[in-house]
């Protein structure tokens, strides 16, 4: 009854040419929405690489150290969700930004741990979420959740001004209103602690995927194929592929790359497969190997994202290979511990002791490689959509 009185007394009160006004704005606001739900929203490279993380504190510290990140303030919000099943819940969801962008790290930790915040747990142990995020002006926010939508992403979680998906291969994406995150156009300088490397900006995004334990075949089709497919599809043909289809180094003696593991043991493992995206700042890449162990394996539904950063000066050369290490020092000494790395004199590449790539695990099981810049990705003159 109070509504309606005060709708009278507004009707009342108000002009004719106001009432036509106030019809007309609807119909454009209508209009506009159903144009928005038709037009395409190009996505390019994410503007944030978000990490679900349970020690957030303890996690910021680490990659402070190991990487020169420093954070912006720790902000906190409650959130009203609703999940994939259907279910309601309120979130209280705490996160900070790295202050230097392209792209933005985020951390953050959710209360409860859901949804797409909650880590995966499956036979690699429990590892953290990562989630590629794209900002969107409010009239692409409709539009970019029906594009997912139709990419055959399930959506997993959706609150006010946000939305989360998945791929059949457990890869998340999210899209978010601009107004709620931070424009990466504006980041800030960076200010590493004293004495410690800035490594400067997120280099690549690795997605592992399972292989195909079929002989001679070195990835799943449903698994590498459709996440191509569904994230060329989902971006509105912003994030295009380029096929690296083996990776068999020159002279690359049977039966695979060898490589030290996290106890310092030489082993060896298949060539692997690489597809790498074409959109910069940062690169995607899927990648899968024979045999499929931590930290490149993954599950039909879960994957493990290695988050890369590359050391600028880094190379094959003496100087090249003292940046290398530098850097490694750097990561251990923040308290990550190795969990593989490849020789590059194991292929025959150099006389110095360097490493094409080295793999460590953080608090929380973060992953973080560090890739020579000898072995940097550069698009080819080939890049392209693939199916």
């Amino acid at each position: 009854m109070i509504g309606r009185s005060l709708a009278k007394r507004f009707v009342a009160s108000t002009t004719a040419d106001a009432c036509v006004a106030l019809l007309l704005s609807g119909w454009l606001l209508v209009g506009y929405e159903a144009h928005a739900r038709n037009t395409a929203v190009v996505l390019d490279a994410p503007d944030f690489v978000q990490i679900s993380v349970t020690q957030l504190s303890a996690v910021k510290d680490q990659l402070r150290n190991a990487l020169g990140i420093s954070w912006g303030e720790t902000l906190a919000t409650l959130v009203p969700v609703t999940l994939e099943n259907g279910t309601h819940e309120i979130v209280r969801l705490t996160r900070m930004y790295s202050r230097s962008s392209h792209p933005y790290i985020e951390l953050i930790h959710a209360d409860p741990q859901i949804g797409p915040w909650a880590p995966f747990d499956d036979e690699f142990g429990q590892r953290p979420r990562t989630t590629m995020v794209w900002r969107v002006g409010i009239p692409e926010f409709s539009a970019a959740k029906n594009q997912m939508e139709a990419a055959g992403l399930t959506q997993i979680a959706v609150g006010p001004g946000f939305a989360y998906y998945k791929t059949v291969s457990g890869v998340q994406l999210e899209v978010i209103r601009s107004t709620l995150a931070p424009d990466p156009a504006h980041g800030k300088p960076n200010e590493p602690p004293p004495g410690k490397i800035d490594l400067g900006a997120l280099n690549h995004l690795s997605i592992a995927l399972r292989p195909n334990p079929a002989p001679n075949q070195y990835e799943i089709p449903d698994d590498n194929t459709t996440l191509r497919a569904q994230i060329t599809a989902a971006t509105g043909g912003g994030i295009q592929w380029d096929l690296i289809a083996q990776f068999v180094p020159p002279g690359t003696p049977e039966p695979g790359i060898p490589y030290f593991n996290e106890h310092e043991q030489l082993v060896s493992f298949l060539h692997p497969n690489i597809d790498y995206a074409c959109n910069p700042h940062p690169f995607l890449n899927s990648i899968s190997t024979i045999p499929n162990i931590a930290p490149l394996g993954a599950t039909a539904t879960s994957t493990i994202f290695s988050h890369a950063w590359v050391p600028s000066g880094s190379g094959l050369d003496a100087g090249g290979a003292a940046v290398m290490e530098a850097a490694e020092n750097q990561v251990l000494a923040a308290g990550l511990q190795s969990t593989l790395r490849l020789d590059a004199r194991f292929l025959g590449l150099t006389q110095f002791p360097v490493n094409i790539f080295h793999y460590f695990t953080g608090i929380d099981n973060v992953d973080i490689q560090l890739l020579n810049s000898a072995f940097e990705n550069h698009p080819t003159s080939q890049c392209t959509t693939l199916p």
